[in-house]
């Protein structure tokens, strides 16, 4: 996955390799107790941490996901097939001793570890318990990463035959190795109904163990994992959803870990005992147009407003020159990438040319709807003073959730947005189909050639030739301008100076933690 970048000198040591894969997640149910006379622990066993977006979520049942915080945790409980290297966008073998697709791309043979145990007593995992949970994902919000999944044939207790319609790269990139490839126990399943989403039966280092409603979460190392051991024994996570405030329990040595806000990374930079670890997530930030209406729907404003906009300053100004300019869909490190992208610099004489002769010589006033979000607000605000320069008037609303006044509904204007997604290129152009206008398309844009591009590369096994069909795509989209692509953003963490991270991108992050020497 994405690149971890080191600010700080760091000591040179020799680390073994990642042993502990540890889900930092906004955990918060309510109606739970915490487990009483548990063994007490010892300090230094126990990692604690920040929940990456402190919220409440509804359901820890991998199958039936509900909540983007959600997205944060499951990978400590369960297992896959296959999964990520730490690190990388390359997999591995999890659950699976052995893996193999068929050379037409429409059957995926697997044969699992023997002695692979689901937590709290329930049992082996077989080959069952894989049909159950790719087939029951079919009745799920998330059928679409299994959308050509004819059936999975159990060909004996250990092996089986994953039968697809259709090639469906994506199954290898994000698909089995992330959230829907998730494996739970059948049979825990059946037994606890809709109280698995919060009695959760997984084979994972960790078992999800008690909480305190508001005040924190407890996974504790599952003994009889599969695996390599992790090093701590038990991961308590903290719901403290304000950055600031979770910098403040760092510094006083209550986290040690914790996301920190862009603007405080010189702070941490001064600190000799802290580790500070930039992030690339798998995320595009973009100001976009909706189309459907004017002035927007005029492809010269469009133009006019990439040449009034400066990528620089908004980098420097919203993202504390953090991240990393790219005006591209697809970032650097997912296939597809687009690497002779074009970028554009500010040109003000060229964006009012352009207005003038859209029939817009004295510019216009319009709104941009926007996040309250620190880096979405800035850019927001950056964009409608640049835009002034050209006799745009903009009025900025601020919203925390843009899918139902921009998805669903098309008003005047523009908006300042961003996705967070996974490492398959067809993840990334998804969104800006015609058949997501009225959903998450917000530009409501359509193309028909962009939409064929993205049917054929959605099949296309050849990884030379999928590649090129995704910068096909990202061609169509800088040549129409239904949006402008800013940044992959930035996320940075620091550690205390005794802990050993491998941060991974994804939608939001996991981590894998072990002891330093």
């Amino acid at each position: 996955m994405s690149e971890v970048g080191i600010f700080k000198r760091r000591k040179e040591k020799l680390f073994s390799a990642v042993i502990v894969l540890v889900l930092i997640s906004g955990l918060l149910f309510s109606g739970a107790g915490v487990v009483e006379g548990a063994e007490k622990v010892p300090e230094e066993d126990i990692l604690r941490v920040r929940a990456v977006k402190g919220s409440r979520i509804k359901t820890l049942n991998p199958l039936n996901l509900k909540e983007g915080s959600e997205y944060e945790h499951d990978l400590l409980l369960y297992s896959n097939l296959i999964r990520y290297k730490p690190g990388t966008t390359e997999t591995q073998l999890d659950a699976a001793k052995s893996f193999e697709v068929s050379e037409d791309g429409k059957t995926i043979s697997f044969t699992l570890k023997e002695g692979i145990q689901f937590h709290k007593g329930y049992g082996e995992m077989t080959a069952e318990d894989v049909k159950f949970s790719f087939e029951e994902r079919l009745d799920s919000p998330y059928s679409g990463d299994w959308q050509t999944l004819d059936h999975v044939e159990v060909t004996g207790k250990y092996s089986g035959k994953i039968i697809l319609t259709d090639p469906m790269p994506k199954l290898l990139t994000s698909t089995l190795p992330f959230l829907s490839g998730m494996i739970v126990s059948k049979d825990a399943y059946h037994e606890k109904g809709a109280k698995f989403g919060t009695q959760p039966i997984g084979s994972g280092p960790y078992y999800f163990k008690d909480w305190v409603p508001g005040e924190k979460v407890v996974f504790e190392r599952f003994e009889d994992y599969y695996g390599e051991k992790p090093d701590f024994k038990q991961i308590v996570v903290y719901p403290v959803s304000d950055l600031k405030t979770a910098e403040l329990q760092f510094d006083r040595g209550d986290l040690d870990d914790t996301a920190i806000s862009l603007g405080s990374v010189d702070k941490y930079r001064k600190k000799e005992d802290v580790e500070i670890n930039k992030l690339k997530p798998f995320r595009y930030v973009w100001v976009g147009f909706q189309t459907c209406k004017p002035p927007f729907d005029d492809i010269k404003v469009r133009k006019a407003v990439r040449a009034a906009v400066s990528l620089d300053e908004i980098i420097q100004g919203a993202f504390f020159g953090v991240a990393q300019k790219n005006g591209c869909m697809i970032s650097s490190e997912v296939l597809g990438y687009w690497e002779d992208c074009p970028s554009y610099e500010q040109d003000i004489e060229k964006a009012k040319k352009l207005l003038d002769e859209a029939g817009y010589p004295d510019g216009f006033e319009t709104t941009l709807y926007g996040a309250p979000e620190g880096p979405y607000k800035r850019t927001a605000v950056l964009v409608k003073e640049q835009l002034a320069e050209i006799g745009i008037k903009v009025n900025i609303k601020l919203k925390d959730n843009n899918y139902p006044v921009v998805g669903q509904n098309c008003p005047p204007g523009m908006h300042v947005d961003a996705y967070n997604l996974t490492p398959d290129p067809g993840y990334w152009t998804a969104w800006f189909t015609c058949d997501q206008v009225g959903e998450w398309n917000f530009p409501h844009w359509c193309s028909e050639e962009y939409d064929e591009l993205n049917r054929k590369a959605g099949s296309a096994m050849d990884r030379t030739e999928r590649a090129q069909l995704y910068v096909d795509m990202q061609k169509i989209v800088e040549e129409e301008v239904p949006m402008l692509f800013i940044t992959n953003g930035a996320a940075v963490h620091v550690t205390q100076e005794n802990i050993e991270p491998s941060y991974v991108g994804q939608y939001a992050q996991w981590r894998y933690y072990e002891k330093s020497d």
